[in-house]
């Protein structure tokens, strides 16, 4: 049954028209919008309905407001046609009319409503409309606050599409993008690959090594990259890929390019996920190699259920770590957010006996994303794992912009764009550019790619 309530409006014959019309019709427009905001309910949706009795004269004698509810048609079920809005009262003193036209063509005359009854219907209307505008306010109030941050998110991923420029689409297309849209309103992604029994093809993985500086070489796989550097007194790896390719890949690379895998020393891991430090406990078992984790990724490892061979806790890396070889130092930085011990290196390269310095960022993707209960705890948020990221992509920026790297190379290949620039090597002239120097300029905007889509998916979380 639709609730209704009735106000009349008196006036003097003696007072101006617009003393009683103005406000009023500014009242009932801005109800009206009010209430026209709520058309979109599913089960109701009110109605609000002005009339005013003018005289032959055309000023207005008195004007009648109320609202009711006027049902929608429920699925399934009555005619397609609704319900006409619920006609108002008859008010004491005022003539009988059947039809608001009659209403609205009725003489003029006085008419007095009782104080209480007055009260009553002017509390009923106050209260309609005060609903009214509270739903229409929270309503608002949500639109407003989802604009707020859908401006918030697309400025960032601006900023990180500006800073990408043509070098650094592989990061900004990896984990920038997915924020364009609130999580709800994007595809469902694909369902993931049958759980594999055994190592995929070689196939699939498999590329051949390359020597990429003078003291560095790619031994990696066609998607994850591995580096060594080769100094005066051994080899120093950087991430050791999978357990099932790194006999492949970086024994039998390192042979292929010359070198001898007996002579790997240290094995640097950028994180514990089983792409990178899956290989790490093979080159332990049979060089003797060190291996080098953050606290925290050792004890990441130590609780991954695995059924390949796992390193066996070695060296703990802290922060700005000097690691000394032969005649060659590398820089290693503790950056959390990938996960909470992620590494990061520098490391001096030379071509062709002209030094440069690189850069590698241990950790890119914002796995936290997934909800797995080894990232996401009541003390860890989603919030918690992007501020940490965000402060780490900033720190290390700064740092490798203080350093002058001019070189980016990552652990996965479409990061660094390995994939072209890796047989773009085999045809470089001796005249050509380097494709790996690409400027310090463009490795800090590298790492403010990955801030500034931290600062996105934080902004979409939020």
């Amino acid at each position: 049954m639709a609730a209704i309530a009735q106000l009349v409006l008196l006036r003097s014959s003696k007072r101006r028209d617009s003393s009683l019309s103005d406000p009023i019709t500014s009242i009932s427009s801005s109800v009206s919008k009010l209430l026209g905001s709520l058309k979109g309910s599913t089960a109701k949706r009110a109605n609000l309905v002005l009339r005013r009795t003018v005289n032959h004269s055309g000023k207005t004698r008195a004007m009648t407001m109320w609202f009711g509810a006027v049902h929608r048609r429920q699925p399934g079920g009555g005619s397609a046609r609704r319900k006409r809005p619920v006609r108002p009262p008859q008010a004491e003193g005022l003539p009988h009319v059947r039809n608001s036209r009659a209403f609205l063509r009725a003489p003029a005359q006085n008419v007095i409503l009782a104080s209480t009854s007055m009260k009553r219907r002017t509390l009923a209307i106050s209260s309609g409309i005060a609903l009214a505008a509270g739903l229409f306010g929270s309503r608002l109030a949500a639109q407003s606050s989802q604009a707020k941050k859908d401006a918030a998110v697309a400025a960032h991923i601006e900023a990180a599409r500006q800073a990408a420029g043509k070098e650094h689409t592989g990061i900004f297309e990896g984990i920038c993008t997915q924020f364009a849209q609130p999580a709800a309103a994007r595809p469902q992604a694909p369902a993931g690959p049958p759980t594999r029994v055994g190592p995929p093809d070689r196939a699939t993985w498999h590329t051949e090594p390359v020597k990429v500086f003078d003291n560095l070489y790619f031994v990696g796989e066609k998607e994850y990259g591995a580096w060594a550097v080769k100094t005066s007194e051994g080899i120093i790896v950087i991430d050791a890929i999978f357990d099932y390719s790194v006999e492949d890949q970086i024994v039998g690379g390192l042979k292929k390019l010359g070198l001898d895998p007996a002579t790997i020393k240290y094995v640097v891991v950028s994180h514990a996920h089983r792409d990178h430090v899956g290989g790490a406990g093979y080159l332990q078992e049979h060089f003797g190699s060190r291996v080098i984790m953050g606290a925290e990724d050792w004890a990441l490892l130590e609780h991954t259920q695995a059924n390949w061979l796992k390193p066996r806790r070695d060296m703990i890396a802290t922060d700005g770590q000097k690691l000394t070889l032969g005649d060659t130092t590398i820089t290693i930085y503790v950056t959390p957010g990938h996960t909470l011990g992620t590494l990061s290196v520098l490391v001096p390269v030379k071509d062709n006996g002209k030094p440069h310095l690189a850069a590698s960022w241990g950790g890119t993707g914002f796995n936290w994303l997934r909800g797995s209960p080894v990232y996401i705890t009541p003390d860890r948020p989603n919030k918690f794992w992007f501020d940490t990221y965000i402060k780490s992509a900033a720190r290390f920026r700064d740092i490798v912009a203080k350093a002058g790297a001019d070189v980016l190379i990552a652990n996965h290949t479409h990061l660094d764009d390995a994939k072209k620039k890796l047989p773009a090597m085999a045809k470089r002239r001796a005249s050509d550019p380097h494709p790996f120097v690409i400027g310090n300029d463009a490795v800090v905007r590298y790492l403010t790619v990955a801030s500034e889509c931290a600062q996105a998916g934080l902004a979409r979380v939020e």
